[in-house]
């Protein structure tokens, strides 16, 4: 719910992925008022960028040698575990390193 609201660009076309979102919910036997209630929720917050994404830019433009993107294939839902755990590493081990997982599909 949250990502129909950051990715799409008019009300239209959040009003129909939501739509969208909505049916595939109840389809999988989702409580139709509760996704409906969850959805105004959402709509209701007006979810405004907090200026984190700009923060992070701008750190990885000043430190570019500290931020890397480690692309994975996704073989199973076993990877999530074992990034999990190898993020949790290196933070530990490099504070000053920061490492953003990609999952392509083989």
């Amino acid at each position: 719910m949250f990502r129909c609201n950051y990715t799409c660009s008019t009300e239209v076309n959040l009003n129909n992925a939501l739509n969208d979102l909505t049916e595939m919910y109840v389809k999988n036997e989702y409580p139709r008022r509760l996704v409906e209630s969850t959805i105004r929720e959402v709509k209701n917050k007006k979810c405004e960028n907090n200026g984190n994404q700009n923060n992070y830019h701008e750190l990885k433009t000043n430190a570019p040698n500290q931020y890397y993107t480690l692309c994975i294939p996704f073989t199973s839902t076993r990877c999530e575990k074992v990034a999990s755990k190898l993020i949790r590493l290196l933070k530990k081990n490099t504070p000053n390193y920061h490492i953003n997982i990609a999952w392509k599909l083989e």
